[in-house]
């Protein structure tokens, strides 16, 4: 399950920066935990990228996708940069080990 830190919204004036920490919490049900043994949460890999809404100019995401390892929650922090005053939605389109997780929309 996809998520962001702060959640759902981040504010940001115009012409600054802030941060924006894109993560994923994986949900292993206890039938798993139990065959698996104490518990234990197997690493994988998360591939992400961002869709900004048609003709938006004014912002920025210090990197417009990327990948990194999650075995129970991780997350990877990225600078959201607003060149204009404005509500924008980013759409993180993100997959675990191929398999497409849920969309998960932030305001800026």
């Amino acid at each position: 399950m996809g998520f962001s830190n702060p959640g759902g919204a981040l504010s940001v004036r115009a012409d600054s920066t802030a941060a924006l920490a894109l993560g994923v919490q994986q949900v292993v049900e206890p039938s798993q935990r139990l065959r698996r043994g104490s518990g234990a949460v197997s690493v994988h890999t998360v591939t992400w990228h961002v869709v900004l809404p048609p003709g938006v100019l004014g912002i920025h995401v210090s990197s417009a996708s990327g990948m990194f390892s999650v075995g129970g929650r991780a997350m990877t922090p990225l600078q959201i940069v607003s060149g204009s005053p404005g509500t924008f939605p980013l759409t993180f389109v993100m997959t675990e080990d191929g398999v497409v997780l849920p969309k998960l929309v932030v305001d800026v």
